[in-house]
């Protein structure tokens, strides 16, 4: 079990404070750090996390909603199919401007565009983002066989380890991969601590998960700390093996 440091988020001293500490406790950056990790649900929290550490990285589920079972079928079958341009289903939500929610139909996923009313057509964002899901599904594929980022899994309502279990073992049939499942803290793990399930699969535990409502109310530093705790696990671990 290995614990984390408390700090705050960006523009304060506690922010100078915490980038100090990852970098003495990972030799990493913050942006640099971010891009050790990737998304696989449940929805767009961590993908925020990652841009309030000045990273950018392109993911296929960054800032998706995602439910587990199409997820690990996903997961099992290549996402073979994803990208189709009649699955893909470009909706307007949200207050003036509205946003196009984009809606794919054979994996369930629903995620940001961050392009508004106005901006384009309906034909022309359904065209864009169908070409955009085939390319980051080959990506992702290629990261699974690669197995060097560690997979995040979060959700706001609890998940029990047997569920948490079937998505770790389809991440493993694609490849020698690290599941991160991050869960609230508990009275003997305070946030910031992260341990080893098994092999390749660590649990994280941070204070609180940003509200359904308002996923930019996310606990900058408990991430962090959670981050830096679990790339230094997965190395000690892997360099056991």
């Amino acid at each position: 079990m290995i614990s984390g440091v408390e700090g705050s988020g960006f523009g304060d001293r506690r922010h100078t404070d915490l980038a100090a500490w990852v970098k003495s406790r990972t030799g990493l950056d913050l942006p640099r750090l971010a891009l050790q990790f990737e998304s696989v649900g449940e929805n767009c929290e961590f993908g925020l996390v990652q841009r309030r550490c000045d990273s950018e990285p392109l993911g296929l589920l960054r800032f998706s909603s995602t439910f587990l079972r199409p997820l690990i079928r996903g997961l099992d079958d290549g996402f073979d199919g994803l990208g189709e341009p009649e699955d893909v289903d470009p909706q307007l939500e949200g207050e003036s401007p509205k946003e196009y929610m984009i809606h794919e139909k054979k994996y369930g996923l629903v995620y940001h565009s961050f392009v508004y009313e106005g901006q384009r057509s309906v034909w022309l964002m359904r065209e864009q983002e169908a070409a955009r899901l085939k390319f980051l599904r080959r990506k992702f594929m290629e990261e699974l066989e690669v197995a060097e980022k560690i997979f995040v899994y979060k959700r706001n309502a609890p998940v029990p380890e047997e569920e948490v279990l079937p998505l770790f073992l389809a991440l493993r049939r694609r490849g020698d991969n690290t599941l991160l499942w991050v869960v609230p803290a508990e009275r003997d793990r305070p946030p910031g601590t992260v341990e080893v399930i098994m092999p390749g699969l660590l649990k994280g535990y941070i204070e609180r998960f940003a509200p359904e409502d308002n996923a930019h109310d996310f606990p900058f530093a408990g991430w962090v700390k959670v981050c830096a705790n679990a790339w230094v696990l997965a190395g000690l671990c892997k360099g056991a093996a």
